[in-house]
């Protein structure tokens, strides 16, 4: 059996939701990454053109950044957890309970 199929039949200790949500994370990790800079950076440009200035647009855009990686850092701190968590369950898993 390969170890894809026995990661989606739930034999390694893991069921297919759990993995779902693993890769979910993982996808979700990239968003972050898109879209707080841009959020900032429109937030800031409308700030710019409403008040007429021109520093606004980079210190959101850089708030923006930051907001991003901390969001990927929450989200890599998530990863580790179920990933701990899926090891554990695995190790406490009898061998009469893989039949």
């Amino acid at each position: 059996m390969k170890k894809s199929e026995r990661i989606f039949s739930g034999k390694d200790g893991r069921q297919a939701g759990e993995l779902g949500n693993l890769l979910g994370i993982a996808g979700v990790m990239g968003l972050h990454m898109v879209t707080c800079p841009l959020v900032g950076a429109a937030i800031g440009y409308g700030l710019d053109r409403w008040l007429g200035t021109k520093f606004f647009l980079v210190v959101m855009l850089i708030l923006g950044v930051i907001a991003g990686f901390r969001c990927v850092l929450q989200d890599a701190r998530r990863l580790q957890r179920l990933d701990r968590d899926g090891k554990n369950a695995a190790r406490e898993q009898s061998p009469a309970d893989e039949r």
